[in-house]
């Protein structure tokens, strides 16, 4: 990692700590992935982090030079570095070196706003070093490198600081896969105060709220698939935040679909047209007029129905969910009795006997 020092001595000194431990590290590449899912590559330590007595010296020169004004939050260690620490540890996950955390607000999972107030992850930027914010101004919590990781205030560390970079992560609460006429509201959740939002919602759906409210209501103006879109803009920059894909209204059922005609002592398959979408959450209701003895087994948007009576049915369905029922849709079939025969004699080489039974 290329670090810059604000004096000449603390660059000996580190050089010093860092050569105590005389044998090389050795990594092997992983991946790590941003918020959106983006692949980043990064460095998992096998072998060679410092020993206890290192660490201690390490832990012992920062404090001394920064007379005991920054504290102590985790060892060094060879095992993650400042922007694995800011970008990736801190969320909970795994130790791994990162080299180059850009991808992080380059694929706009994080928005750069104009100040730390309501920012979550520093950038240092030419200085190469990142860090996480606190409750307290200029007062931010990071790892220096393999040396320990330290909660300072911004003059109280070895980078420059004269280009920060401040980032939040915005992001849609989706507390549903259905919308209904009745509406349901949608809220950005750790939207710094600067930053204003822009709506968007496919065409069967209609925005409730005024635009840019937080939390914003939308409902139902038709039945079918549909999205929802929010994009953050703050003073230095603008990401769209992902789509949330959902289900518009009432289930849509326009026909049903299975054979016309067929034989008792059979079992036969009739489906909703179109298919179920699962976002729609629907449930189906199978209906056979008249039952006459027959059976309906119903497997959501379809049914395997046999039967044992010959003559003329409608197969009738509709689907079914939160937001209300579709219309019925049937279709009919005729079914004729299956009629068998017996051979006798079986081989035959004269008369041959051919009895029909239903």
């Amino acid at each position: 990692m290329r670090i810059k020092y604000k004096t000449t001595l603390i660059i000996i000194v580190l050089s010093i700590l860092i050569s105590i431990s005389t044998l090389a590290q050795t990594y092997s590449n992983t991946t790590i992935t941003t918020p959106r899912g983006t692949s980043v590559s990064a460095w998992l330590l096998i072998a060679n982090d410092f020993n206890e007595q290192e660490k201690a010296a390490s832990l012992a020169y920062w404090l001394n030079y920064y007379d005991n004004r920054i504290t102590y939050e985790g060892d060094a260690t060879y095992t993650y570095n400042c922007h694995a620490y800011a970008w990736w540890v801190s969320e909970g996950q795994s130790e791994v070196w990162l080299n180059d955390p850009s991808q992080y607000w380059g694929d706009d999972s994080y928005i750069e706003v104009a100040s730390q107030t309501n920012a979550s992850k520093v950038s240092f930027g030419t200085a190469d070093h990142s860090a996480i914010t606190t409750g307290t101004a200029n007062y931010f919590i990071s790892k220096w490198g393999p040396s320990p990781r330290f909660a300072h205030n911004v003059e109280d560390c070895p980078y420059d600081n004269s280009d920060m970079h401040y980032y939040a992560r915005p992001y849609l609460t989706d507390n549903t896969s259905l919308l209904c006429s009745s509406g349901s509201q949608y809220t950005i959740n750790d939207l710094p105060a600067e930053c204003t939002i822009t709506w968007a919602c496919s065409g069967n759906i209609s925005r409730v709220s005024v635009q840019g409210s937080n939390p914003c209501t939308f409902q139902a103006g038709g039945s079918g698939d549909g999205w929802i879109e929010a994009t953050i803009t703050s003073s230095v920059d603008a990401i769209a935040l992902p789509l949330i894909n959902l289900w518009v209204g009432t289930p849509i059922l326009n026909y049903v679909t299975g054979p016309g005609s067929g034989y008792t002592y059979n079992t036969y398959t009739f489906y909703a047209d179109p298919r179920r979408d699962p976002l729609s959450q629907a449930e189906y209701t199978w209906t056979l007029n008249p039952l006459n003895g027959n059976s309906v087994r119903p497997y959501y948007d379809y049914a395997d129905i046999a039967f044992y009576s010959s003559g003329g049915y409608q197969v009738v369905a509709r689907a079914e969910n939160t937001c209300g029922m579709s219309d019925w849709a049937v279709t009919g079939i005729s079914i004729s009795d299956n009629y068998g025969y017996s051979l006798s004699p079986n081989p035959a080489s004269g008369n041959l006997t051919i009895i029909v039974t239903k």
